[in-house]
C-alpha cells in the first residue's frame, strides 16, 4: 500500500470534516433507533483521533492524523456485524479518501477454547476502479485463556489483495498477561 505521487493532504481535510460529522451522527443515533425498535442484539459505537492511520504496520495515512469511527452488532448467539471507517492518504493521484470496512462472523467459545470465524470487504469509495484497491478477506483466531496469560492466533487469506497485488495471507499471534 505504499503508493509515490504528490501530497494532497490540502484536499482531504473536508473530507476529515464530513467523516467527523457522519461519524458522530451515526454513533448517537444509531444506538437510539435499535432500542426504540426493539431490534435483538446489542448496538456499540466507536470513535478514534488517532496520530498516525497503520495497517500491518504500513501508514494508510501518509503518517497524518486520521479520523475513525465503527458502528457495531452483536448478538448473543455469537454472530456479529459492523462498519468501520477511516480516512486515508496514499499519495495516489488524490483517488482515495476514505476507507470503509464491512464485516460480519460467529464468535464463541469450546471448553476453555475462543473461537471468531469472519469476512471483511474493504472499500475505497471514489478512487478509480483501475487502480482495484476494494478486496475482502476470510478471517479466523483461535485463543485459549491459561489465568496467567491468554494466548491466540489469527490468519487472514485474500485471494485479491490490495491493488490488484495476488492472494495474500496474514498470520499474527499474541500474548496477553494481565498485569
Amino acid at each position: 500500500r505504499i503508493l509515490k505521487g504528490a501530497n494532497h493532504s490540502s484536499k482531504v481535510v473536508p473530507m476529515k470534516k464530513y467523516i467527523l460529522l457522519s461519524v458522530a451522527a451515526l454513533a448517537i443515533s444509531v444506538p437510539a433507533m435499535a432500542a426504540e425498535e426493539n431490534i435483538p442484539g446489542d448496538f456499540s459505537t466507536t470513535i478514534g483521533f488517532v496520530s498516525e492511520y497503520s495497517f500491518r504496520g504500513i501508514s494508510q495515512s501518509d503518517e497524518s492524523p486520521a479520523l475513525q469511527g465503527s458502528i457495531d452488532w452483536s448478538h448473543d448467539s455469537g454472530f456479529y456485524a459492523g462498519v468501520w471507517g477511516s480516512n486515508v492518504d496514499f499519495n495516489d493521484g488524490d483517488e482515495a479518501h476514505v476507507e470503509t470496512d464491512v464485516y460480519a462472523g460467529y464468535s464463541g467459545e469450546i471448553e476453555g477454547f475462543t473461537y471468531d470465524v469472519g469476512a471483511i470487504y474493504y472499500s475505497y469509495p471514489g478512487a478509480d476502479s483501475d487502480l482495484d484497491y476494494d478486496f475482502y478477506e476470510g478471517a479466523l483466531s483461535l485463543g485459549y485463556d491459561f489465568d496467567v496469560a491468554a494466548v491466540s492466533a489469527a490468519v487472514n487469506y485474500s485471494p485479491d489483495y490490495f491493488a490488484g497485488s495476488g492472494d495474500a495471507t496474514y498470520v499474527a499471534g499474541y500474548v496477553d498477561v494481565p498485569v
